[in-house]
């Protein structure tokens, strides 16, 4: 089995930011509603600001959770089954299309240069492990469903599922809002189905070299 784990310390900075997010939105909420319970207490908007208060909270636990921060794996795969999280579990017989964005840190400000360093990284993947989106499109009970997770190593993540015998994938490299399409294979690796343990991309690379 294959298995794959969050980048913790980046999902420990985004659940910092929702919270503080979350911190302003309730602070403006309760405020707006102890304003109109002492001016007018009789004001039905007072009724549509709590409501606003509850949606708050729960959109607030919903992001914490897809942060997680404990070293546990989010996404393990094996001959048959895809587990996502705790309590998705998948057949790899399911599986429409493998969705895969992969994080670029670059250097540039501009946006041609920053192109320029995304396209440069999107044809030379093997290189190195890249922080990215592994995004599942399934078909689920009510059609297609997307099952989205964020792991340390995407592109490995992908290599694994190619090699246990999904076909369809895209992949795209991108640093903020600047997106580039990347044409790079993904080539089966029959060693890494038998055995479920295989050479990593960097070593692949030595070796064709």
């Amino acid at each position: 089995m294959k298995t794959f784990y969050p980048n913790i310390e980046y999902n420990k900075k985004q659940r910092v930011k929702c919270l503080v997010l979350a911190a302003i939105a309730l602070f403006f909420l309760l405020g707006t509603i102890a304003t109109f319970s002492i001016v007018d207490p009789k004001n039905k908007s007072v009724f549509l600001i709590a409501f606003g208060l509850i949606i708050v909270v729960g959109l607030t636990i919903m992001v914490l959770k897809a942060y997680p921060t404990k070293n546990i794996p989010i996404i393990q795969i094996d001959e048959k089954y895809v587990y996502y999280g705790k309590n998705t579990k998948v057949e790899l017989s399911d599986i429409v299309k493998v969705k895969v964005n992969v994080m670029v840190p670059t250097n540039s400000r501009l946006k041609p240069e920053i192109e320029a360093e995304l396209k440069a990284v999107a044809n030379n993947l093997e290189m190195d492990e890249f922080f990215g989106d592994v995004d599942l499109v399934v078909n689920g009970k009510k059609g297609e469903e997307t099952l989205y997770a964020s792991v340390l190593d995407c592109v490995g993540a992908l290599q694994a599922l190619v090699d246990f015998g999904v076909k369809n994938y895209e992949i795209n490299v991108f640093s903020g809002k600047v997106v580039v399409k990347s044409d790079y294979k993904i080539y089966k690796n029959y060693n890494n189905q038998e055995n479920g343990i295989g050479i990593s991309r960097k070593e692949r690379f030595r070796q064709l070299l």
